[in-house]
């Protein structure tokens, strides 16, 4: 999904540009140490991807601009269901059981989330209204719909 002009491309730029890429490394290594750190951050990441898609499939209905990025880049950019897979792959099978007791499957029980990707979920929802509020007082049809504050202005 890296090719050339693709918005999959510039968000990987983007990512590159806004963190320090030896920390987030550190990080996605730490988010794989074991099990249960693998399953709170798919989950995590279930969570915010999930509300990602749920809020552009909502404002793609009013904005035209964000309807076409999310038509054209929305079959590579959903993650959701894999995500959804993959966590039932790492709590499933014989260690379902004990995942479900342990202290690291507690915050699964309880919706998911960490206080930290709840406020980024509630961030995503809140510029999805924000986007279809706008988007219901015309902005998208002058080209300053919710997702040229997201991304920038086009180039």
């Amino acid at each position: 999904n890296k090719q050339p002009g693709s918005l999959s491309l510039a968000l990987d730029g983007t990512l590159k540009q806004g963190h320090d890429m030896r920390v987030f490394g550190l990080g996605t290594a730490a988010s794989m140490a074991s099990r249960e750190r693998y399953a709170r951050f798919t989950a995590s990441m279930h969570a915010v991807y999930g509300a990602m898609e749920e809020e552009l499939d909502r404002s793609a209905v009013i904005s035209p601009a964000i309807g076409a990025a999310w038509s054209r880049h929305g079959a590579t950019l959903r993650r959701a269901k894999a995500l959804q897979a993959d966590l039932a792959d790492v709590l499933g099978g014989a260690e379902a059981a004990s995942a479900a007791s342990s202290a690291a499957a507690a915050p699964l029980a309880q919706g998911g989330t960490s206080p930290a990707t709840a406020r980024y979920v509630a961030g995503i929802r809140e510029a999805g209204a924000s986007d279809r509020a706008a988007g219901a007082g015309g902005a998208q049809s002058h080209g300053t719909g919710g997702g040229a504050r997201v991304l920038g202005p086009p180039s």
